[in-house]
């Protein structure tokens, strides 16, 4: 589906953007702070391109890993985002 596949790669974008502002930064939790939200990023990547596998393909092999890329994906954005909202008020008080 062509929707799932500009998702894809805009997440995929965001997570590339994301991992250089994290290498870019020099305090440490604002390095914490962009590594998790390039996780979060790289997490979507991977729920969208399991999702996207069930609609192109349907075989015991594929939907088992697309479910393992979807389980992968989600609990990576989720932990990444409970580590954010952890870290974003210490990243704030940096750069105050």
């Amino acid at each position: 589906m062509p929707i799932f596949a500009f998702l894809i790669i805009l997440s995929f974008f965001a997570y590339i953007m994301y991992k250089v502002r994290t290498i870019r930064a020099t305090l440490p939790y604002t390095k914490l702070y962009w590594s998790s939200k390039a996780s979060i990023s790289l997490g979507l990547t991977m729920f969208l391109f399991g999702v996207n596998q069930l609609f192109v393909r349907i075989t015991t092999v594929s939907v088992f890993i697309s479910l393992l890329f979807i389980l992968v994906g989600v609990f990576s954005a989720f932990y990444a985002f409970k580590r954010l909202k952890e870290i974003r008020s210490k990243a704030e008080a940096e750069w105050a």
